[in-house]
């Protein structure tokens, strides 16, 4: 490798590093609006052995890159969640109400959206006779993941998880993961009404398919691109490695969301979303009905510029660098 190249691909990364580092310097201002007003729930200073929330739901509360949010998301009526957990007891119980909600739907992805690249499942561009699954995401990071990238042509070549002999010359970038947890798949009744209560093991949350959810992290496929922020990892997390539920208090706590799901759901989805999001909400965090949180930049609350129809947040390419 000529000189040049090298240095080229030094300045590369470290262009990508101070980008990175941008973002994961946003994360507290989650507890802010946009005009930095403070709308945090009252929160304990210390975890709770025991405890309890009631948490309405809002249209698509936080889509990341790619997630589409559905276009009947704005006519559910009366969402919430209550949340109670007993540490001593080993329990923790997530009990779902909604109405209006549409039974067995079609979902048709808005042309040209859809994320999937070679590091995430094949995602269907329609759901038809679509169920649903909640989901249970931590804000504390889960992990920093070490991510590889070819010297050569820059290209991502997988993560210390998933890359058993990485060269010895790869470019290394180290990105902030997060978990998820997929309950088990669920419909309303005919009528429009569900309710679900997800019941939990507080020293080991694991999924519907029994492992610790899966892991996620958003950054360039190529470090050429300055400011990618694609999705490059969704690793499931083995039972060995799934949190306690402290790990969910942490912080500033926790995220629900909803998600439409193939039905039958095929394997490679398993412990992995379909980018197709309904309603959510922040554990401890109020998002007003008609915001959004800028999910992977700014992490600060926004105004939706259309409260109506479906959404698709747009992917990121970031700028390429010669």
């Amino acid at each position: 490798m000529n000189r040049i190249t090298r240095r080229n691909s030094l300045r590369i990364l470290l262009t990508l590093i101070a980008v990175l580092g941008v973002i994961v310097s946003t994360l507290p201002a989650l507890a802010q609006s946009g005009d930095g007003t403070e709308i945090n729930r009252v929160k304990p200073a210390a975890i709770a052995a025991t405890g309890k929330l009631h948490i309405p739901l809002i249209r698509g509360v936080g889509p990341v890159p790619g997630d589409m949010v559905v276009d009947f998301a704005s006519q559910i009526k009366n969402a919430y969640a209550d949340v109670k957990w007993n540490k001593e007891n080993n329990t923790v119980k997530i009990k779902f109400h909604m109405e209006n909600l549409p039974y067995r739907p079609t979902v048709a992805r808005q042309p040209g959206t859809n994320p999937k690249n070679r590091f995430t499942p094949n995602y269907p561009e329609v759901v038809e006779n679509g169920q649903y699954s909640f989901w249970l995401i931590p804000a504390t990071l889960f992990r920093s993941g070490v991510f590889y990238y070819d010297r050569q042509t820059l290209d991502l070549l997988g993560s210390d998880k998933t890359l058993a002999n990485p060269p010895a010359d790869a470019l290394i970038l180290n990105i902030p993961i997060i978990s998820i947890i997929q309950s088990p798949m669920v419909e309303p009744d005919q009528n429009g009404v569900l309710d679900f209560t997800w019941r939990l093991s507080y020293d080991r949350v694991l999924d519907a398919v029994g492992n610790g959810g899966s892991e996620n992290a958003f950054g360039p496929l190529n470090l050429a691109n300055a400011g990618e922020l694609s999705l490059i990892t969704t690793r499931p997390i083995p039972p060995g490695e799934a949190m306690s539920f402290d790990h969910f208090l942490n912080g500033i706590g926790f995220l629900l969301d909803t998600t439409v799901e193939p039905n039958p759901r095929p394997r490679e989805l398993d412990s992995k979303f379909n980018p197709m999001v309904v309603n959510g909400a922040m554990g401890y965090i109020r998002v007003p009905e008609g915001f959004r949180i800028d999910t992977a930049v700014t992490w600060q609350m926004v105004p939706y510029e259309d409260r109506q129809g479906a959404y698709t947040r747009p992917l990121i390419p970031g700028i390429k660098i010669k």
